[in-house]
């Protein structure tokens, strides 16, 4: 006998769309951890969009919502499937699924409960940005925590929780910025899936990319306006602030690719050489910062936090009593000022 897969869904929902229930059927039989269940879904889909058919042509709204999202959000979210082999594949019945509710009309800019478009459950398919671009979707609209497609695409999910994993974030990038996606939008609260995963408060979506497709940040680069925050830090700045970053792989790209200056000031006249020693002592990141030069005899101009007018990196270094902290000193002291 098969499990429950997503015909029980849309046959329940078509019945009397009882919201905890059916949403929770809806996400329980399409975990992609599953791979017995998400196999079943690949047999079920066309049963599935024959159903969805049948209650729209009998009078049924499109749009109808379970649990505040639409059926576009749901299908957006689930084109992912796994396949026999276990491999993750993009489900060309679910595609068919997205294309039909929106050829009927369905709103590509409905906004679920938190405020999130279909865009922003389904920004890690290619083909679904690319229907949902053609039938008008905003690609600036943000949800509640000023979120926009960008941002959620940089820092690898989607707004349903699951984590995306595209080959190549690039063409979907490209595409949302050709259409109108901005890069300079900040969010308006801070964000957190868990973890050390934590975006702050007026975070671009280039400094999503830190906790999430890395491969974003060049992409994003180009568009000058996203390069600062508030503060003016450059992403060197921003990368000393980080906990989970990989400093070998990225001053590479940011010193070396983009050509961000290694003793840019920001308005406390801080280097990313002086974070590097305070924020989070990154003994990595003070190595490849040092190694290609950066100046170790900068004097900060401006108090910052608990550090005065005048302060040197090595000042900040020598306040850290930890095992790291030694280190940030041996390294400094190696460096005649």
């Amino acid at each position: 006998m098969l499990n429950k897969t997503l015909m029980d869904y849309v046959q329940h929902v078509a019945a009397k769309w009882d919201g905890k229930i059916l949403h929770d059927r809806w996400t329980t039989a399409t975990k992609l951890h599953k791979p017995d269940k998400a196999v079943e879904n690949l047999f079920m889909l066309p049963l599935v969009l024959k159903k969805i058919q049948d209650f729209v042509n009998a009078g049924g709204d499109v749009d109808v919502r379970v649990r505040g999202c639409t059926l576009l959000h749901v299908a957006c979210q689930m084109a992912l499937d796994i396949s026999e082999d276990g491999m993750t594949i993009i489900s060309p019945e679910m595609i068919e699924i997205v294309k039909w509710l929106l050829e009927n009309k369905a709103n590509p800019n409905a906004s679920a409960s938190n405020g999130e478009r279909p865009f922003q459950f389904g920004w890690d398919k290619l083909e679904i940005v690319q229907l949902l671009l053609a039938a008008g979707a905003d690609p600036i609209a943000a949800d509640i925590k000023g979120w926009t497609t960008l941002h959620y695409a940089c820092y690898g999910s989607v707004a349903g929780g699951s984590l995306g994993d595209p080959a190549d974030i690039s063409p979907i990038l490209e595409l949302l910025l050709k259409a109108g996606a901005d890069s300079t939008m900040e969010s308006t609260k801070p964000y957190s899936s868990g973890g050390d995963l934590k975006v702050p408060k007026g975070a671009k979506p280039i400094h999503c990319a830190f906790q999430g497709f890395t491969d974003a940040i060049p992409v994003l680069y180009a568009f000058p306006g996203s390069r600062l925050d508030s503060e003016g830090n450059t992403l060197l700045h921003l990368l000393a602030t980080q906990k989970s970053t990989y400093p070998d792989r990225l001053v590479p790209v940011f010193a070396d690719e983009l050509n961000i200056p290694l003793n840019e000031l920001n308005k406390f006249e801080w280097t990313a050489l002086h974070y590097a020693c305070w924020y989070i002592v990154n003994v990595e990141l003070i190595q490849e910062l040092l190694k290609r030069g950066a100046d170790v005899s900068i004097k900060s101009t401006g108090a910052h936090k608990r550090f005065p007018k005048g302060t040197l990196p090595l000042d900040i270094a020598l306040k850290d009593e930890s095992s790291q902290g030694k280190i940030a000193v041996e390294l400094l002291q190696q460096i005649k000022i």
